[in-house]
């Protein structure tokens, strides 16, 4: 839609500050109407732009002005490299950059990384040593499905106390030594249970209430 790239089209009377949450997954968007929507919308808290194949690298750099956004969901934008951008979201809880084929640097979540309660890492290539670093006290669903990069000495290395979902479907690294650790460490939390289950050779822990 032309009027996509008009900045007057994102400046919707009385929404500018009122404004949290937007998704616009899917849509023919570029980079400069995203700098445009992060100029007339300041307040956002949740931003989805999944799939959106016309953005750059650039849109990052607009998203990372957006002071108060706790959720992020860029799944599928094939031009991401890095996540430097995002350095300065503080508030950031939820993010997914799912089937972001060329992240190869997530290290740019350094200060952000223990505040997440979700994140999804699925399909990218980028080394998620990070995760093992500190420890995630707030996360509650971790996505590693696909990623080559996990394996039975990584997930034995997560510090994760309160992670009720974590899915390693499609991870061919991991075997059946990650079953017993992940049971014996999660036994202890009589609150929750965690389950296994197993399709096609792929496997999936979920751990709820």
């Amino acid at each position: 839609m032309s009027t996509l790239e008009n900045c007057s089209a994102c400046n919707i009377k009385g929404c500018k500050n009122a404004l949290s949450i937007l998704s616009l997954d899917g849509a023919s968007i570029s980079d400069q109407f995203v700098a445009c929507i992060v100029k007339n919308f300041p307040n956002l808290q949740t931003i989805s732009l999944n799939g959106c194949s016309n953005l750059t690298t650039s849109f990052l750099k607009s998203i990372g002005k957006l002071g108060q956004l706790q959720e992020l969901l860029i799944a599928g934008q094939n031009e991401v490299k890095t996540l430097s951008n995002l350095s300065n979201l503080h508030h950031l809880k939820k993010l997914n950059v799912s089937r972001c084929k060329r992240l190869n640097d997530i290290t740019g979540l350094m200060e952000l990384i223990t505040n997440f309660v979700s994140l999804d890492v699925s399909g990218i290539p980028a080394s998620l040593e990070l995760l093992t670093v500190f420890y995630l006290h707030n996360l509650k669903e971790l996505n590693l499905q696909g990623c080559y990069q996990v394996s039975d000495s990584f997930l034995s290395k997560l510090k994760v106390p309160h992670l009720r979902k974590l899915n390693i479907s499609s991870c061919v690294r991991v075997t059946n030594k990650s079953f017993g650790y992940l049971f014996s460490n999660h036994s202890s939390n009589k609150t929750s249970q965690l389950f296994m289950a197993k399709e096609s050779n792929t496997y999936a822990f979920y751990r709820g209430i």
